[in-house]
């Protein structure tokens, strides 16, 4: 007798099909890289919903959290006289880690160490050395001497062979604030560690590299300036360009590494509240890094070109990095922004159950319930009972005392 199609749209629920879960599972497992270059992340992302479990087990065990960009927060210890670490949980894959202690591992193995962490009257503060070269490079860093306001007739010539010039170069005072230092007639960066550990450093040699084209670092350069009075920062391709960038818009530049982003990598960008993104010759890896740092407060540079020769070439970089867009355009509704509620609704049905039909109980099995604020379409042929329907179905709900009108 009655023979019709039922679609439900809402703002905050979807309802959806038993093939879901393989659609995101497709969806992950065919995001491949679309650039050729070693990336900053994983070309495999994880299964959508880790953060969804993650806030359940810690309802669950009665464990104290907090959300932010990237990472669920919990402390590390029930210290009551001494201060806590704060133990970060990535939200995709579960990675965790502590900035005060050692404390680290996979979301399996936080669930297998919790009850320690618990048991803990205090977080122990862990003690990591200051410098950690190799000898080669400890020698070359020890030899080397801090840039100062006598060495800039030294400092000007070794800039001109990299294509600097007297009205576009770099001054002294950035060279300081990076913590370049002079090594004969060349100049070295140094790299540090999320711990603001010397991990490595970087011979910037002419002679090797006849321009100022983008040098691969193995740890980030930049850190050592990163503290929690600053909120933004802008994230380029080589350590010229920080130099240039940071020179003529006062924000703190930042190179990273050509390698998986870590836990600790998130950990130390999460006070941030914006961060630009100027990897003018990579854009597909921009946005990856983008999704990887949370969209909401990520801005793209699309740039026709690099941020020295921008520099080099009498352009204003501030303008430029003013006038970066946001990744995420509140004007548009993307699936990234819904995709855990899609999931959960999958997985926990009956938590978003809406008020029961007392006379239509397949109708109830199928969309689980009457609730407020959706829009429930109907259609089907003339004549075949949906207005009879909706009669029913409406004095259903009055009797149960919801408003029909």
């Amino acid at each position: 007798m009655f023979s019709a199609s039922i679609f439900r749209s809402t703002s905050n629920n979807l309802l959806v099909n038993s093939c879901i879960p393989q659609l995101f599972h497709s969806f992950n497992s065919i995001n491949k890289p679309l650039s050729n270059k070693p990336t900053l992340i994983d070309p495999n992302p994880p299964l959508v919903g880790q953060a969804i479990e993650i806030k359940e087990y810690l309802r669950q065990n009665s464990i104290s959290f907090d959300e932010s960009w990237t990472c669920i927060k919990a402390l590390c210890c029930r210290s009551s006289n001494r201060i806590s670490g704060v133990i970060h949980i990535e939200k995709e894959r579960g990675e965790f880690a502590c900035l005060k202690c050692s404390t680290n591992g996979t979301w399996a193995d936080f669930k297998t160490q919790w009850q320690h962490f618990r048991t803990r009257t205090y977080c122990p503060k862990l003690n990591t050395p200051s410098i950690l070269l190799s000898d080669k490079e400890l020698q070359i860093w020890e030899q080397s001497k801090a840039i100062q306001d006598k060495d800039k007739e030294l400092v000007d010539a070794i800039l001109s062979r990299y294509g600097f010039t007297e009205e576009y170069t770099i001054s002294n005072t950035t060279l300081q604030r990076y913590g370049i230092r002079l090594y004969e007639d060349q100049l070295i960066a140094p790299l540090y560690d999320t711990d603001r550990s010397l991990v490595n450093i970087v011979v910037l040699d002419s002679t090797s590299f006849s321009d100022t084209k983008s040098i691969k670092v193995a740890a980030p350069f930049g850190l050592n300036l990163l503290s929690a009075r600053n909120v933004e920062i802008v994230l380029v391709d080589s350590i010229w360009d920080a130099l240039c960038v940071y020179q003529t818009t006062g924000k703190i530049a930042i190179v990273l590494p050509n390698a998986k982003f870590s836990i600790r990598m998130n950990m130390t960008f999460e006070h941030l509240r914006k961060i630009h993104i100027w990897y003018w010759n990579d854009k597909a890896l921009s946005f990856r890094l983008a999704n990887v740092l949370n969209p909401h407060r990520c801005f793209m540079i699309t740039y026709p070109m690099d941020a020295h020769t921008a520099f080099k070439s009498g352009h204003s970089l501030k303008t430029i990095v003013n006038e970066s867009f946001a990744v995420i355009n509140k004007c548009i509704e993307q699936f990234d922004t819904f995709r855990d509620l899609i999931r959960d609704e999958l997985l926990q049905r009956t938590r978003f159950a809406g008020l029961q039909w007392q006379r239509f109980p397949m109708l109830t099995e199928i969309l689980k319930g009457h609730r407020a604020g959706e829009l429930t379409v109907l259609t089907g042929s003339t004549g075949c009972g949906k207005t009879t329907f909706l009669s029913e179905y409406s004095l259903d709900l009055c009797l149960q005392g919801v408003n029909i009108t």
